[in-house]
């Protein structure tokens, strides 16, 4: 997702007063020239706050309860507690304009440089005490902002996801299919994260989407991989690709591979989905066979991909 870099409390206080120290103002006596500067010390602080916590409430998503960016967010931040946090800081945004336009009325109508002084402190102090009560708030955005970012950027149309157990292949199966570019280690839960890669497939502009990996437990006690997994094929799939390792490296074995994919294609109710038998240099398996090291079967893959997406046009995972 595209996100605002949200600031930390302090370097926003710091941010608004530098704005106030750079204005500058003339006046016709020593009292006209302060409180002119005043004035456009406090309104360059109420313009810069505008701009920088507007950009916050404006730069999240709008969070549709049920839609996929609600619940992945739900999934990494808590989605009611990001949206109350974007709510509060649109509130410190209003306080600190009404604060400093109020406070900079009451400068313009004051009659000593002390006196302007003094409310130009008092809405220093304001100003900096509104950051500091809304600065739970704002570490909750800024710490959302980072996380959401890891949230691809999809598409509308024609979208594969890739699912399975972890370490069967799923990684470098996307690679081969799309531009994706991924890390593959040896280990379980190499992907934590959904990697998004595309390709044309005759006329088509396919997107494939790599999952987390999936257990034998998924659909029961599901920990936050296995979650934006499963959301990915509720809400994006219009064709599940299943992989499956027959060559048991993956340290899982062909019937509880099979019996997961069964059990996701029933929870779903999922009429579009592809079984796909990996490592086929380490073992050779019956049905669509494919490696990834060596390329064999892809372009088989390739072809029953189109057929299925060309057969299901425009429909995606309920």
């Amino acid at each position: 997702m595209k996100l605002p870099a949200v600031k930390k409390p302090d370097e926003i206080v710091e941010m608004l007063f530098r704005a106030a120290s750079k204005v500058q103002a003339g006046g016709r006596d020593p009292l006209s020239k302060m409180k002119a500067r005043s004035i456009r010390k406090l309104h360059a602080i109420s313009d810069r706050a505008d701009r920088e916590f507007s950009s916050y409430v404006t730069g999240f998503p709008s969070f549709e309860k049920s839609k996929f960016e609600w619940e992945i967010a739900d999934i990494l931040v808590g989605a009611d507690r990001l949206k109350i946090s974007i709510a509060r800081v649109h509130v410190a945004k209003n306080r600190i304009v009404t604060v400093t336009n109020r406070i900079a009325r009451e400068i313009a109508k004051s009659g000593t440089v002390q006196r302007i002084h003094a409310l130009r402190d008092s809405a220093y102090g304001r100003v900096a005490s509104i950051i500091s009560e809304a600065a739970p708030d704002i570490e909750l955005l800024a710490d959302a902002s980072v996380k959401l970012r890891e949230v691809p950027e999809l598409q509308e149309g024609d979208s594969v996801v890739i699912a399975g157990f972890p370490n069967v292949g799923k990684s470098m199966l996307i690679s081969r299919l799309s531009n994706a570019r991924t890390r593959v280690e040896a280990y379980p839960f190499t992907t934590t994260r959904l990697i998004v890669g595309h390709r044309m497939i005759g006329w088509r502009k396919v997107q494939f989407v790599d999952c987390p990996g999936l257990t034998e437990r998924a659909l029961e006690t599901r920990n936050a991989y296995e979650r934006k997994a499963l959301l990915a094929i509720r809400h994006l799939a219009q064709l599940l690709v299943y992989v499956i390792d027959p060559s048991g490296s993956c340290g899982y074995g062909v019937e509880e591979q099979i019996q997961l994919r069964d059990s996701i294609i029933r929870e779903f109710d999922m009429p579009r989905h592809v079984t796909v038998y990996s490592k086929a240099d380490l073992k050779k398996a019956e049905g669509l066979s494919v490696s990834s090291l060596t390329g064999e079967g892809m372009e088989e893959l390739l072809k029953v991909v189109d057929r299925q997406l060309a057969a299901f046009p425009g429909q995606t995972g309920s």
